[in-house]
């Protein structure tokens, strides 16, 4: 079956995406990830921006395009399957992140390239990227060891769940917000599209209620 989501696109293909697409997709990313450093970091003698960031920004830019589309839907399309596959999706998404920056010998790499010849050579932003990176390993526990590198990764999960979980309370509650006119002077200016638009809403929630 084709996925949309592992394709390459100018643009989302929003009205192709669908609810079975969402987590296979995230899944071959995430494996793609994970084989990506298996086979990288064993493999790299003379450490460059070309052998390591360049391969580690491509594969991280193709989870970014098919996990954005995949969000935006959740917060203005929102259903049961997407909520669930969405959820699922995060908890992935956050255990692969977790793994990522508490990944010793990337951290190490970032460190070497840092501290290379060929560091003083690269553009301010290449520089800057590098930087930032060895940032978030070090914020993101690289330095932690034993039950304090698991403990750091369960809080992290935590901490996704329950982000998780606040945004689906407030998008649960803009969507069952509504306030009801009964003169209509009070939308006064609104276009007749609009009007229509908001009297048929009115219809719906009425038969809702009954």
């Amino acid at each position: 079956m084709s996925n949309p989501l592992l394709e390459q696109h100018e643009l989302p293909p929003f009205s192709a995406i669908e609810v079975q697409h969402i987590e296979p997709a995230i899944n071959q990313l995430i494996d793609q990830g994970r084989e990506l450093l298996k086979e990288l970091i064993p493999n790299l003698k003379n450490i460059r921006w070309q052998s390591l960031i360049v391969p580690l920004e491509e594969q991280g830019d193709k989870l970014d395009k098919a996990w954005a589309p995949i969000s935006h839907l959740h917060s203005v399309a929102d259903s049961d399957q997407l909520r669930k596959a969405y959820t699922e999706c995060i908890a992935k998404l956050t255990e692969y992140s977790t793994e990522f920056s508490q990944h010793v010998e990337l951290y190490q790499a970032y460190l070497a390239l840092s501290r290379s010849e060929e560091y003083s050579q690269l553009q301010q932003a290449q520089q800057q990227s590098i930087r930032n990176a060895i940032r978030d390993f070090q914020l993101g526990g690289v330095g932690l060891e034993g039950a304090a590198k698991q403990r750091y990764a369960d809080i992290q999960q935590r901490l996704s769940e329950l982000a998780t979980k606040f945004a689906n309370n407030v998008l649960d509650a803009t969507q069952a917000w509504y306030k009801h006119f009964t003169d209509a002077s009070a939308l006064q200016g609104l276009p007749e599209s609009a009007l229509a638009q908001a009297a048929q809403a009115a219809k719906q929630k009425i038969l809702m209620v009954m």
